[in-house]
């Protein structure tokens, strides 16, 4: 027997970006309008569903608005890998620790100025 294609659909991989990203417009724009309209999300799914694609795709839309129009950007989607936490032993700190790091890595990646104990800023 033949295979065309092998892989594992459970290995860790990138997120799927740019010309890649397809079919999921409804989804984007679902996204962004209620994460405008100051409407909290989550994002829930099986691995391998796309759901840090979405986010990241998310993120480089509104950048790249905000850089065409000169516009504000207003929110930005941060990745927490929620692997990486050990759930055997609850640790919030451990937790908190990801989102800020997250948070400050994604600061730093769009230019905005971060230091311990200051505000970001432009």
């Amino acid at each position: 027997m033949k295979r065309i294609a092998q892989s594992d659909l459970f290995a860790a991989g990138r997120p799927v970006l740019g010309w890649n990203f397809v079919g999921r417009e409804q989804e984007l724009r679902v996204l962004r309008g209620s994460l405008l309209a100051g409407r909290p999300v989550g994002l829930f799914g099986l691995r391998k569903v796309g759901k840090t694609s979405l986010l990241m795709s998310l993120r480089d839309q509104w950048l790249r608005d905000a850089n065409a129009d000169g516009a504000v950007v207003h929110a930005v989607p941060i990745h927490v890998d929620l692997l990486a936490v050990s759930f055997a032993e609850p640790n919030l700190d451990g937790i908190f620790k990801l989102v800020l790091t997250a948070m400050r890595q994604t600061m730093n990646e769009l230019g905005f100025a971060t230091s311990a104990g200051a505000a970001a800023s432009p």
